[in-house]
């Protein structure tokens, strides 16, 4: 069977289920969607959708292994939300760059598709072409083997990176960071790298990444490039890689043993996007009472993650006290240009932004000087 113009019920039998046999479909009810529907009622669906008469009839997709039908189909396509689009399965990145370099501006990286699903499902995205990272065996470690970096492959699950060890000991921000992510479901899925890439001017990832600094490998048939944080984000969901290139993996920088950090956020629900978040890291000096460096960056009050410059300029050299934390987030309110929506207002985002980050702050400081850490806010 050609893999690139797979069903969507057959590749979810031969992934999931393992022994998936096709079967044909009963001629008293149709089935659609795993689910036995009388005829009656599926004619009521043709003339409502305006279905052809044969799109939900034919064979099914029987598990032995869940003892049920699990997948239905017709002809070689199956009836689904998205838009029609060619699935690819390559099983090398050399081959997936080279689809990429192929198919360009046409084709779509799938890696944990807890965005990409949504957005195809609800047709805000069309692509003809979807190129599934998942079946590239190698790209989802965590590796812990450079000093001064944390780096995480493409396929990386954010639940694998949350529990890992490495990332408590070394990183412990992104674990944080990744507990604000969505629920447990989502980060089941979800990856890392693909966050990042996504580039959700209100997610935690792409803000935490800039914060703490870091490079991204990218990969194309010309060679191979990196790229830091500070250059990686162009515009709202926009990034700095080309159509025809790959994001392969994401180093994360470690800090010193003196530098403290904090996430915090608030959303409507957990698991919400934010409304406005900040994430700090606070490097203090050899007596913990001055601040040698700060990093600042804060997520949901402008098209990309925004780094407080200015900000963490001012702090630079100063005692860590009150007074240094409510300086930084005047500072900030120049660096940021959040707008009103259905939501929150502008100055509802402002206020938010000001006040997490004088708590943001605070906190890290606090970390960094080993005393004891009170909770985020959600």
């Amino acid at each position: 069977m050609d893999r690139t113009r797979v069903p969507c019920g057959i590749r979810f039998a031969q992934r999931h289920a393992g022994d998936g046999t096709a079967l044909p479909a009963r001629s008293a009810a149709e089935e659609v969607h795993g689910i036995t529907i009388p005829s009656q009622i599926a004619q009521r669906r043709r003339r409502h959708w305006g279905v052809p008469h044969n799109s939900l009839r034919g064979p099914r997709v029987y598990s032995r292994a869940a003892g049920r039908y699990i997948a239905d189909f017709e002809g070689s396509w199956c009836t689904v939300k998205p838009p029609p689009f060619q699935y690819h399965a390559p099983r090398t990145v050399d081959e997936a760059v080279e689809l990429l370099d192929r198919y360009s501006d046409s084709a779509k990286v799938l890696a944990g598709g807890q965005s990409m699903v949504p957005l195809l499902n609800l047709r805000l995205a069309n692509v003809e072409h979807l190129i599934d990272l998942n079946t590239i065996d190698g790209l989802t470690y965590i590796s812990n083997d450079q000093d001064h970096a944390l780096t995480i492959g493409a396929t990386a699950r954010q639940r694998a990176v949350e529990q890992s060890s490495a990332v408590t000991d070394r990183l412990a921000i992104l674990q944080d960071a990744l507990s604000y992510v969505g629920h447990m479901q989502i980060r089941n899925r979800g990856t890392v790298v693909g966050s990042i890439c996504h580039a959700d001017p209100a997610a935690e990832m792409p803000a935490l990444w800039l914060a703490v600094g870091g490079e991204a490998t990218i990969v194309a048939t010309s060679g191979k490039r990196k790229i830091d944080a500070d250059s990686f984000f162009a515009s709202y969901f926009t990034t700095s890689v080309q159509p025809n290139e790959l994001v392969t993996e994401v180093t994360f920088n470690v800090a010193n043993s003196a530098t403290g950090h904090s996430i915090n956020e608030v959303a409507r629900r957990h698991g919400d996007f934010a409304l406005a978040g900040v994430v700090a890291q606070v490097t203090l000096d050899d007596d913990r009472k001055a601040i040698s460096d700060a990093r600042i960056a804060l997520f949901g009050v402008a098209g990309t993650p925004v780094r407080a410059g200015s900000a963490e300029r001012l702090l630079k050299g100063r005692a860590a006290d009150d007074e240094a934390w409510a300086a930084a987030a005047d500072a900030v309110d120049g660096d940021i240009s959040p707008t009103s929506d259905v939501h929150a207002s502008e100055e509802y985002r402002r206020q938010v932004a000001r006040v997490l980050t004088q708590r943001s702050l605070r906190e890290a400081a606090e970390r960094a000087a080993g005393q004891p850490q009170r909770g985020g806010s959600r």
